[in-house]
């Protein structure tokens, strides 16, 4: 089961809760509530899921977990034109009451991390726009390589009512299956893009879980 953890960063935490507190103790009866209501609304806004990470250990990197909690918008291919490789394409999207927790897919390296500058794109377009026009979009590369090797990529698309993600790990920095590397203020698009072969195991419009519903399978390569 999944466990739901308030903050992302202990110290909000402790900051929150010392002020809630202040407020009760110091503070006139009249001004309580709302501070009371906005350090719970802090709270819900930073929680995140603490996944069961023991149990991804034993995939070995061989299944590719949902990174976000959201949905599947959309699921294509796509063949990267300086290299020729192809690759599934799963168009994901995070709403707004969605957890906004980012978790690996399984344990990997950070390889390559870059933001690029555009205009932000509704995430409501995320299923319409074209391949071509996604690179005028402001967004976020990330390139992932399992334990045994397996290259993922993954596009955070920065929301026109959000922020651009808060990734923690820099490249070269390994990390176990689930675990938590950033945080997707009020949450946005993302695009994964798996290698071939590989079985995809979700289908469109199907509600996902971070760190716990798996997108793709890797197939060896004989």
């Amino acid at each position: 089961m999944i466990r739901r953890n308030f903050f992302l960063k202990k110290r909000w935490f402790f900051l929150v809760i010392f002020l809630m507190f202040g407020a009760l103790t110091f503070l006139p009866e009249w001004t309580r509530w709302p501070i009371l209501l906005g350090g719970s609304f802090l709270l819900w806004l930073h929680r995140r899921y603490d996944i069961p990470w023991r149990d991804t250990l034993k995939n070995d990197g061989e299944i590719f977990l949902s990174p976000i909690a959201g949905e599947v918008v959309k699921i294509g291919m796509w063949t990267d034109p300086e290299d020729g490789k192809s690759y599934g394409q799963l168009r994901l999207r995070m709403n707004l009451t969605d957890n906004w927790g980012l978790h690996l897919p399984s344990s990997s390296e950070m390889e390559f991390l870059k933001e690029f500058p555009g205009k932000s794109l509704s995430r409501r377009e995320i299923g319409l726009v074209t391949e071509e026009n996604l690179t005028t979009h402001s967004h976020t590369d990330m390139l992932l390589r399992s334990k045994n090797g397996v290259g993922s990529r993954m596009r955070f698309v920065h929301c026109v009512n959000g922020r651009s993600p808060r990734i923690w790990m820099k490249s070269g920095d390994r990390g176990r299956g689930a675990a938590c590397f950033g945080h997707y203020p009020f949450g946005g698009s993302l695009i994964v893009y798996v290698p071939q072969p590989s079985d995809i195991l979700v289908v469109e419009n199907e509600k996902i879980e971070a760190g716990q519903t798996v997108l793709a399978v890797f197939k060896s390569q004989e």
